[in-house]
């Protein structure tokens, strides 16, 4: 789908990547001697042509904050925004991750900047969860 919708419109955004399912074994798969299982989404961020042009103009002031497990995929689900001239809420890239650690707040945060550019936020506004200001840094 994201392919598609990339092919669309090349403007549009997104990068992924997967969980190793050598990292992890089901426990009845280990009884089994296997390790891992499917590929799952380990971090992935989608950035429309309309989200990076807000991103663009409105860079100075950004939010973010993170849902967790909030959808059937268990993954956190995370929010970068910020307000327009108009004082209006604008979406300017979101992002699932299957872990909120410093490292995947700073992977998220460095591929904004690489989509966008090179443009780093300004002001970056948070709930000071450590993991993410970690990821700021």
């Amino acid at each position: 789908m994201l392919e598609k919708m990339k092919k669309d419109n090349p403007l549009f955004k997104y990068a992924y990547s997967l969980e190793d399912p050598r990292d992890r074994t089901v426990p009845e798969d280990e009884a089994n001697g296997k390790v891992g299982g499917e590929l799952k989404i380990d971090r992935m961020f989608i950035q429309t042509p309309t989200m990076a042009k807000y991103y663009a103009k409105y860079h100075d002031v950004v939010f973010m904050d993170a849902t967790y497990n909030t959808n059937k995929h268990n993954l956190a689900l995370a929010i970068i925004s910020g307000v327009s001239s108009e004082g209006k809420n604008i979406i300017m890239g979101v992002a699932f991750l299957q872990r909120e650690s410093t490292e995947h707040y700073r992977w998220l945060l460095n591929t904004l900047v690489d989509f966008s550019g090179g443009i780093e936020p300004t002001t970056f506004m948070t709930d000071f969860d450590s993991s993410m200001c970690g990821g700021i840094e």
